[in-house]
């Protein structure tokens, strides 16, 4: 895990909260906390796909995997 990816999808996420993300930290759950609404998960699904070739259509994929930072990471890696 390089630290620029882990950079720039904290950078994105935290423009896409509800909140300032002041207090945001890598294990924070984002979307069932209601951190991020559905319309920045698209978003967001869609920058990973195009920046780190996530298949977001692949048949194991589960959006509910995107719910932190550590978990994104997980899945790029």
């Amino acid at each position: 895990m390089t630290n620029s990816k882990r950079d720039r999808i904290r950078q994105f996420v935290i423009s896409k909260l509800r909140d300032s993300g002041a207090d945001l930290s890598d294990g924070d759950a984002l979307f069932s906390t209601g951190r991020i609404d559905s319309l920045a998960a698209v978003e967001l699904i869609l920058m990973l796909e195009q920046g780190f070739g996530l298949d977001a259509g692949h048949p194991d994929f589960d959006p509910a995997m995107l719910d932190s930072i550590d978990e994104i990471m997980l899945l790029i890696n």
